[in-house]
């Protein structure tokens, strides 16, 4: 009885918790590294430097790194993107500087610096935990699915 109860309730939080979660976490990890990926697969130019910040968001210890940057997507129209850097190239960039980058040419918002690697190991964890959780979700769906579920 309490076997058949705790299988039951193991079985109904693989798929109404942990899938979900799991799916979106994938869903997450693709879709910013994908943006970053198209944006380095665009043409490069030479962008001027506006403004740089640094961001430390509420409940996190971790500083996020931006860049304002300018540059002419052709000959009479220019744009203005924020692109996120590396720390190192954060302090190495200077208001008022060139500094080449890529862009997708479908959205130019979507920036990213030439010295820069489309990949960002920082999502990675995201993955790591999201294919656990996959796989602790098919391990509690591959048990024998319980009688009146």
């Amino acid at each position: 009885m309490v076997k058949d109860l705790k299988q039951k309730i193991g079985w109904l939080l693989a798929l109404v918790l942990i899938l979900p979660v799991s799916g979106a976490l994938l869903a997450s990890f693709f879709t910013g590294n994908y943006a970053t990926w198209k944006a380095s697969q665009g043409p490069e130019t030479t962008a001027i430097v506006l403004s740089k910040s640094k961001e430390k968001p509420p409940k996190s210890g971790v500083y996020s790194y931006h860049a304002q940057l300018a540059f002419a997507v052709s000959t009479t129209d220019s744009v203005t993107a924020i692109a996120d850097v590396s720390r190192s190239h954060f302090q190495e960039l200077r208001p008022h500087s060139q500094t080449r980058i890529s862009y997708d040419p479908q959205n130019p918002q979507r920036v990213l610096l030439a010295a820069e690697h489309w990949f960002q190991w920082e999502s990675l964890p995201i993955l790591l935990l999201s294919i656990s959780l996959l796989w602790a979700c098919r391990q509690a769906l591959s048990r024998k699915t319980p009688a009146g579920v």
